[in-house]
């Protein structure tokens, strides 16, 4: 209460001080390169996705045929090929929605999630080189935009702004 018998209210001072402002830097044209490579190469996996699930049948007929001398039964094989679909399917929007993750927090500069980008890189170029081979037009255009984003990423330009981004931190 005042001195006068009334009762006004005063606001309460700030408990702390308030943290001086702190711009983030600027996002450097090589970053930002990067981050719209990965977002294609994201996108071209999720084209992927429903390419395969618009050819379930196919996917159901192969894996029958494949693995017809394991002794199970057509109804036991195809109900596995089901559950193997479904769980691609999972694996493939699972995955890209994870590689999303990894890539808007690149962009902002989280130094952990460029590292986890290139290593999800060299896995899928390794995986390309053993598994694929170089003959396939497709895949290769998938190298390629890993290449592009992988290098984008560790130029200059970009090290200097994880650095600065990192010490913000």
């Amino acid at each position: 209460m005042s001195e006068k018998g009334s009762s006004s209210l005063e606001p309460m001072p700030p408990l702390s001080s308030p943290e001086p402002n702190r711009t983030h830097p600027r996002i450097p044209i090589e970053v930002k390169v990067s981050f719209w490579v990965w977002l294609l190469s994201a996108g071209i996996d999720i084209v992927a996705g429903i390419l395969v699930a618009v050819n379930k049948p196919k996917f159901v007929a192969d894996f029958v045929k494949a693995n017809a001398n394991f002794g199970l039964s057509p109804a036991e094989l195809t109900q596995a090929a089901n559950s193997a679909f479904i769980g691609m399917l999972i694996g493939i929007f699972g995955f890209c929605l994870l590689y999303i993750l990894f890539v808007v927090k690149m962009r902002a500069g989280r130094n952990w999630a460029r590292v986890v980008l290139a290593g999800l890189a060299i896995v899928s170029l390794f995986f390309q080189a053993v598994v694929v081979g170089t003959t396939d037009l497709v895949a290769m255009i998938g190298v390629l935009i890993s290449v592009v984003g992988l290098v984008f990423m560790f130029v200059p330009n970009a090290n200097a702004y994880f650095a600065k981004t990192n010490r913000r931190l």
